[in-house]
């Protein structure tokens, strides 16, 4: 379990302490965008391959078992959760998305901003 937290907690810390900050962008400026995109990514499978491997051993460990235990209503929720989940991927994945990686020239387009990436002024204001 120790080692199924670490892996989370580093997944999560090289996307909140790295990407997006100050310290990609010294990256950036050293080492370049391809290659740090490249060293990213492979830190990103790395971590979750991590997690994967630990997740499984977590979960077959006897101590752990309580942990693990999946009750029909419990399942049922697992299930209605993945199902959202998916309609959330199919809907980033189909919207073109000027924040996303290497899309910077999306915003030329005149529709490029649609939905709930636009934010209007409200009319009362």
């Amino acid at each position: 379990m120790i080692s199924l937290t670490a892996a989370a907690a580093y997944f999560l810390l090289i996307h909140l302490l790295v990407s997006g900050t100050r310290l990609r962008d010294a990256l950036v400026r050293k080492i370049g965008a391809g290659p740090y995109m490249g060293i990213f990514s492979l830190s990103s499978l790395a971590g979750l391959a991590w997690m994967i491997l630990a997740f499984g051993r977590a979960r077959v460990a006897p101590e752990q078992s309580v942990y693990w235990s999946v009750t029909p209503l419990t399942r049922d929720v697992q299930l209605a959760l993945m199902l959202a989940a998916t309609l959330f991927i199919v809907i980033g994945l189909a919207t073109p998305n000027p924040t996303s990686v290497r899309q910077e020239g999306v915003l030329n387009r005149p529709d490029a901003v649609r939905g709930m990436l636009r934010i209007t002024r409200h009319p009362f204001l």
